[in-house]
């Protein structure tokens, strides 16, 4: 794992709401760094301009809590499959 941390991270997921920062700032700053990790947003306080940003950032997923297990698989399946 390289000194960040992250190493080979396959895929991210987050919730809108984290400590000290929120999950699409963090996303932001992957982004900012050239560190574009697929990310899924998993959050019970979002709405659809929160979706719109995360998504247009390069979000894979943004599910609404409560959510369909199977949502949250499919979406980890879409991020691991990408080359």
């Amino acid at each position: 794992m390289s000194a960040n941390g992250l190493g080979e991270t396959a895929c991210l997921i987050l919730d809108l709401r984290l400590p000290g920062m929120n999950g699409l700032d963090l996303q932001t700053h992957l982004n900012s760094n050239n560190r574009r990790i697929p990310t899924i947003f998993i959050t019970a306080h979002g709405g659809e301009t929160w979706r719109t940003r995360a998504l247009a950032a390069g979000a894979l997923a943004f599910l609404q809590k409560p959510f369909y297990e199977q949502d949250l698989l499919d979406a980890i399946d879409a991020a691991l499959s990408r080359p």
